[in-house]
């Protein structure tokens, strides 16, 4: 058994025959001569097979809706309708756009994205969308809505809840504008925002285009950048603060980049494409002292550890360890927060918790009982934060909303 890596360490246990295919399979993939070559030799090839009629059907699917938009936009307006005056128009600062097909998954179709600005500039940058039948997405999604129901309806007399959803440019609702092939999933996030119980706070990361998109996320990962991770932190703390103020505004941090290491990250992987890179960035919001279990190095020594001359790569695993429990000793807020998250909170766990006494972090599939949080940790406030595909759709297949106890009883 063997899952795609999206930025989480994932383990799973084989037994007999799975584990003696599993072993041939890294075997064969880590250390065969030349394999890693041969397939990617064998994407390119396959890639130039098909990209002629994938950039045809783009093409005609942007004329079509350009037909489409035109079409309505003459049916709106009759020869005897009154003359109005036209609203001002907003400057755009995506001027033109275009999308390459790459390959594609068991689970996604990847692209390459390119789009010139006002200002005369360019950008690239790799995403990609959600390849599974509506039917199964639906199915998925009703799954996931009637978990986060039952969970953040759990003793709301003593629970704060709050979902934050690490968007995809998916979700955006212009999606088709800049890949014409595709649909946007901005109708089923919004079901999902909307089918949760009264008393949940939620929020989402948006991209007002392209731009904001290469902004906020890395061009070759699925993360967001430390300008992204900062907007996302302000935006989920703003959501606490209006139930509890007294937790404290933001905090002010100075932007970091690491320049002199190429970041390829996930979409790199998974598209094969390496002749576009990231700088790693991040915030540094000067955090006090704090103590931290589950392994790994504090935000501050993984800084000045990739701001040296000592790194030779860049991993955001290691950059942005797996935390289960981080405490600020001279907190006394009375208030104790549980994420339940991914590779997404990492990169503001530390951060957010700073404004708690204790913060616990579990993946959705690790278990966790909220009554023993309740009664053993004094758990006051829980925040779901998970990339949008694995929110909705449960897409990596090792999120289990099961293993999330609302049973009452502690153990």
């Amino acid at each position: 058994m063997s899952f795609v890596n999206v930025g989480n360490e994932i383990t799973t246990e084989e037994k007999g025959i799975a584990k003696l295919i599993a072993f041939c399979e890294d075997t064969y993939t880590n250390y065969a001569p030349v394999y890693n070559d041969l397939v990617r030799l064998h994407d390119n090839w396959q890639m130039k097979i098909n990209e002629p009629v994938t950039n045809y059907l783009i093409t005609l699917a942007a004329q079509q809706r350009t037909l489409a938009s035109a079409g309505s936009d003459a049916a709106q307006t009759g020869t005897d309708a009154p003359d109005a005056e036209a609203p001002e128009q907003k400057q755009e600062r995506v001027v033109s756009k275009s999308a390459k097909f790459i390959n594609a998954t068991d689970t996604h179709r990847n692209y390459l994205i390119t789009m010139e600005f006002s200002d005369g500039t360019t950008g690239t940058f790799l995403d990609r969308v959600v390849s599974l039948p509506e039917a199964e997405l639906q199915k998925r999604l009703d799954h996931t809505i009637e978990s986060l129901r039952r969970i953040c309806a759990y003793k709301t007399d003593k629970l704060n809840y709050y979902v934050y959803s690490g968007s995809r440019f998916q979700d955006m609702e212009y999606l088709s504008d800049y890949i014409p092939t595709e649909e946007s999933t901005w109708d089923d996030l919004n079901r999902l925002f909307d089918a949760l119980p009264d008393n949940v706070r939620y929020d989402w990361l948006k991209f007002e285009d392209g731009y904001d998109r290469m902004q906020y996320i890395y061009r070759t990962d699925h993360h967001w950048t430390g300008l992204g991770g900062d907007v996302g932190y302000r935006e989920i703390l703003d959501m606490m603060r209006e139930d509890t103020p007294d937790i404290g505004d933001p905090l002010e941090g100075t932007e970091h980049s690491v320049t002199r290491l190429r970041f390829n990250g996930s979409f790199s992987q998974f598209s094969n494409v390496y002749d576009i890179w990231d700088d790693l960035s991040f915030v540094d919001y000067g955090l006090p002292d704090h103590i931290t279990e589950g392994g790994g190095p504090l935000f501050k020594d993984a800084m000045n550890y990739y701001l040296s001359d000592q790194a030779d790569s860049i991993s955001y695993e290691q950059f942005y360890p797996n935390f289960t429990k981080i405490t600020y000793p001279g907190n006394n807020t009375g208030r104790n927060l549980l994420i339940i998250g991914d590779s997404f909170a990492r990169s503001v766990e530390e951060t957010l918790a700073y404004h708690f006494d204790n913060t616990y972090v579990i993946f959705p599939g690790g278990g966790g009982d909220l009554n023993r949080f309740i009664n053993r940790f004094g758990v006051t406030d829980v925040l779901i934060l998970m990339y949008s595909d694995r929110l909705m759709y449960s897409i990596y297949n090792v999120t289990r909303w099961d293993a999330i106890l609302t049973r009452g009883t502690e153990n």
